[in-house]
């Protein structure tokens, strides 16, 4: 773990004392502006931490954010932009995405492997995203799904309301929430 702390005041700050501990990355810049962590590159949390939320407020992250295997169940303090992946794998808690998109507003790909989501992915539509990737879905309704949802990803407002038509008409009505 390496950590390169932008200015020496935020070294003493109670978020960044807890990233030392409970964050892997390398070589990745890091700073406190506002009350919000930034992150110039890549920071994971893979099996590292447990625990339901984030103790602290994201902003932005330039690389992936890593959140497997933590046990996370909410995106309260997720990062509102990350630049390139953000990673959700094995998340035995995660069991919707509901509010996802009051807490992420831009995130280049997400992955999602081993997670079961069984409801509320409409969010994503109103998330500037490039795309994302389920891999070993756990029921074939949860890959219908988000094959679904896939066609309407950034589409904002008029986009949730076609995803939500084409869920409920597919019989995926759990899932055609926010």
């Amino acid at each position: 773990m390496k950590l390169k702390i932008l200015l020496e005041n935020d070294d003493n700050d109670p978020a960044i004392e807890w990233l030392k501990r409970n964050a892997s990355t390398y070589n990745a810049e890091l700073w406190m502006q506002d009350g919000e962590i930034f992150v110039n590159g890549d920071v994971s949390f893979r099996s590292k931490v447990k625990l339901d939320k984030f103790p602290y407020k994201f902003k932005q992250v330039t690389g992936d954010f890593d959140v497997s295997m933590t046990g996370l169940k909410s995106f309260e303090n997720f990062p509102t932009v990350i630049e390139d992946k953000l990673i959700l794998n094995d998340m035995d808690n995660l069991t919707n995405l509901e509010d996802i998109h009051k807490h992420i507003k831009e995130v280049g790909v997400m992955y999602i492997n081993g997670t079961v989501i069984s409801r509320n992915i409409l969010g994503l539509a109103m998330i500037n995203m490039d795309d994302i990737f389920l891999t070993n879905a756990p029921s074939k309704e949860m890959g219908k799904a988000f094959a679904i949802m896939k066609k309407y990803l950034g589409k904002g407002r008029a986009g949730v309301i076609e995803a939500q038509s084409e869920l409920i008409n597919a019989g995926l009505d759990d899932f055609a929430e926010m």
